[in-house]
């Protein structure tokens, strides 16, 4: 008499599995394990391709207070203010601090309203000098700067912030001097207070400004004109007219924390005015002045500050990008093997043992 072949041998993998997902439908606790060990799986991959991308946005809740040290350089004041430009720059070593805040009630799901507020002061004694203030409209999935009726000007590129992910090569900076864009040039990529960053600069020179100077107007008078040349300006009369340009040079040093396009860092900022007037007819002439120069460099303490809330950007973005889906995937794996495992013996017809 032949000896009966062993079933459990020549059950296939396929039959195995047939079996035992009979044995583990008949257990209602099994069933459940599996299908929510699979949807915690799968919630895992849709949290890490769709939901972590969707949450890295602009937030809507930054305020920064940032310091930086300089000088302010007056060539020439603005006409009526003195009778003849200066032989010898008045120069004046001043400090910034500059607010940059969210508008959060103004802010959309894709727009960030963002505002800044900035006050220049002497050293000794203290004394304020000027106040300024800008609003800005910033794509939030980008950090791109946006056209909004909340925003004080149309803008375009990148100021407050870089975008994500910032690219080891150029990011177009906006100048609010000229109105324009320029290429922010990748310099180097090197750690700075902990994190890496990278160094871009951007610099430009003689661009027609956006608009004059503030307490320079769009025409000048011949006597006006001779104020500011502090010289003797040919073939002009005292109440002939002339239209002056306006230009402006810049240049710019920024460590950026590539990841959350973060400025951590304004190294170099410097900005200079000139005015070109331009003789009429015949006996025309072109003749240069300087106006007024700042230099700006942001204090290490303040950098640190900001450096701490690039860390803190960091580890949302690690939480949202990494643990979290991580941590759903490897509970869901544990679920599922749970479900599939625990208390479950197929027998030879799906029953469980």
């Amino acid at each position: 008499m032949r000896p009966e072949p062993d079933r459990q041998a020549a059950r296939t993998p396929m039959m195995s599995f047939a079996l035992r997902w009979k044995a583990i439908k008949r257990q209602r606790s099994n069933s459940v394990l599996v299908i929510a060990g699979c949807a915690l799986i799968l919630l895992a991959f849709a949290w890490r391709l769709a939901i972590a991308p969707a949450l890295k946005v602009v937030p809507t809740n930054i305020d920064e207070l940032l310091y930086l040290n300089g000088t302010i350089t007056n060539f020439v004041n603005p006409p009526g203010q003195q009778a003849t430009g200066s032989a010898q720059p008045a120069q004046v070593q001043v400090q910034l601090s500059r607010r940059v805040f969210s508008r959060p009630l103004d802010s959309t799901t894709k727009t960030a309203i963002m505002k800044t507020e900035d006050n220049v002061f002497t050293h000794d004694p203290r004394t304020l000098l000027s106040t300024a203030g800008s609003v800005y409209a910033l794509d939030r999935r980008t950090g791109a700067m946006v056209s909004s009726k909340r925003a004080d000007r149309r803008r375009s590129g990148y100021l407050l912030v870089f975008p994500f992910n910032s690219p080891a090569s150029s990011v177009p900076l906006w100048s609010e001097l000229t109105g324009k864009t320029y290429p922010a040039k990748y310099v180097k990529s090197e750690k700075f207070n902990g994190i890496e960053v990278y160094d871009y600069q951007m610099a430009y020179g003689n661009q027609p400004l956006a608009k004059p100077p503030a307490g320079f107007p769009d025409q000048l008078t011949g006597a006006q004109a001779r104020q500011i040349l502090s010289s003797a300006v040919p073939a002009l009369a005292d109440n002939q007219t002339v239209k002056p340009i306006y230009t402006g040079s810049s240049v710019v040093a920024l460590k950026v924390e590539p990841k959350s396009g973060t400025i951590v860092s304004t190294d170099r900022f410097e900005e200079s005015v000139s005015i070109t007037i331009k003789g009429p007819g015949r006996d025309a002439f072109a003749m240069t002045q300087a106006l007024n120069s700042v230099a700006y460099d942001q204090l290490p303490q303040s950098s640190a500050t900001v450096t701490v809330n690039a860390k803190d950007q960091l580890a949302k973005f690690r939480l949202q990008f990494a643990y979290i889906p991580l941590g759903m995937l490897v509970f869901g794996l544990a679920v599922l093997l749970a479900g599939l495992f625990a208390g479950v013996k197929p027998g030879v017809e799906g029953t469980v043992i």
